[in-house]
């Protein structure tokens, strides 16, 4: 086969993807590449088509592994194989002046891949190995260079790949943040309020897990990690919100909506910890009417700040509610009916969702100090 191979790296290129996707590892294909090509088994530029087969072959690893992953992963995979492939066509495309320049290169060291030396008597080429890794590494940095320019192109064709009308959101990145304007408060501070406003929905999505709503995420970790770096963008952003010359109550709703993300980020974290309460326990029939009832006196709260932003004039009242927190428990404690396990996690819950009631009204006091409905500000005058 080696003699067939040699000169045509298509052929090679072929022969490694092959290799690379039964064995399930690029560095293995490479590391007998390397040894063939040492031997004298395989040419030098032969093994070094190997050697780029191998970068295409590791990707029907990352795509063998989104098989039974979400749409999102399937699109990782997706981009993974078509930068390699793109980069491959380039390089294969650019074969034989690739080799003239790495044996130039290679010479300048006064090293050449095709000198043999002997040892026992037998041929052997020890400078292969270093061609083979000279241009792996050479080649990948290569294939970063020419794709990354084109990296926001890549972002929306893959986003539509799979794309459905009920696809779950992503909440792992921000969609309205755009640090081109960050140092624009007309535009950089709405971005803000409405990126906060997704990171409220976020939250709320845990309730929906809680409850096992269809349309839910069906991982909860992936969730939390998905709010977790939403949140972390969301504080990123808003601290550089604050700049020289604004006025002093521009300043004060930059403040603001600092704590409002402070706020909402220990929400989404009380939020978390509830949905997994209710999902690693079992719970009798008896319990799920409480905590039902629990989550849905939550649910509701929590659409009322997820709907719109409170402007500074509506201070917000106190919501009626059919029965209170308090109300629950001393229920919980007198139903005889509950097994006594299941009162001691149904009060560890209602304890959570009382602190998460608490951090909505924060939230909402936090809007009503603060004008919010300003949608565009002037910058302030610098001083003379």
């Amino acid at each position: 086969m080696p003699a067939k191979i040699a000169g045509t790296p298509v052929k090679g290129l072929m022969a490694g993807t092959v290799i690379t996707g039964v064995i399930q590892s690029s560095s293995a294909t490479i590391g007998i590449v390397m040894g063939l090509g040492a031997s004298g088994v395989l040419p030098w530029q032969t093994a070094i088509a190997f050697a780029i087969g191998a970068d295409l072959g590791t990707t029907i690893t990352s795509w063998i592994a989104s098989l039974n992953l979400s749409k999102n992963a399937k699109r990782t995979a997706y981009a993974h194989i078509a930068f390699n492939f793109i980069g491959v066509l380039v390089v294969l495309t650019l074969f034989i002046p690739a080799i003239r320049v790495l044996s130039w290169g290679l010479g300048l060291f006064n090293i050449d891949p095709g000198r043999a030396v002997m040892v026992d008597g037998q041929p052997t080429f020890p400078m292969v190995p270093v061609a083979v890794g000279v241009f792996s590494i050479v080649f990948n940095i290569f294939n970063v260079m020419i794709l990354f320019p084109f990296v926001g192109t890549f972002e929306r064709v893959l986003s539509k790949v799979g794309a459905e009308h009920d696809d779950v959101e992503d909440f792992s990145t921000p969609r309205f943040l755009d640090r081109a304007v960050i140092d624009q408060p007309d535009k950089a501070i709405p971005a803000v309020q409405q990126e906060i406003q997704r990171q409220l929905v976020a939250g709320s999505v845990f309730v929906d897990i809680a409850r096992g709503k269809d349309d839910a995420p069906k991982v909860l970790g992936e969730h939390a990690e998905a709010a977790d770096s939403l949140s972390r963008e969301i504080r990123a952003y808003s601290a550089h919100l604050f700049a020289d010359g604004q006025s002093r109550e521009q300043s004060d709703l930059v403040a603001s909506l600092i704590e409002e993300v402070d706020f909402t980020t220990s929400l989404n974290e009380q939020l978390h910890q509830i949905a997994r309460r209710v999902t690693r326990e079992e719970f009798s029939p008896a319990s799920q009417v409480f905590w039902t009832e629990a989550l849905e006196r939550l649910e509701t709260r929590l659409a009322d700040i997820t709907t719109a932003v409170a402007p500074a004039t509506d201070v917000p009242a106190e919501k009626p509610t059919e029965t209170t927190i308090e109300d629950l428990r001393w229920r919980i404690i007198d139903t005889a009916s509950l097994p006594a396990g299941e009162k001691g996690a149904l009060v560890a819950l209602l304890g959570s969702v009382e602190r998460a009631e608490t951090l909505i009204a924060r939230i909402e006091q936090e809007r009503a100090s603060v004008d919010r409905g300003i949608a565009v500000m002037e910058q302030a005058p610098a001083e003379a």
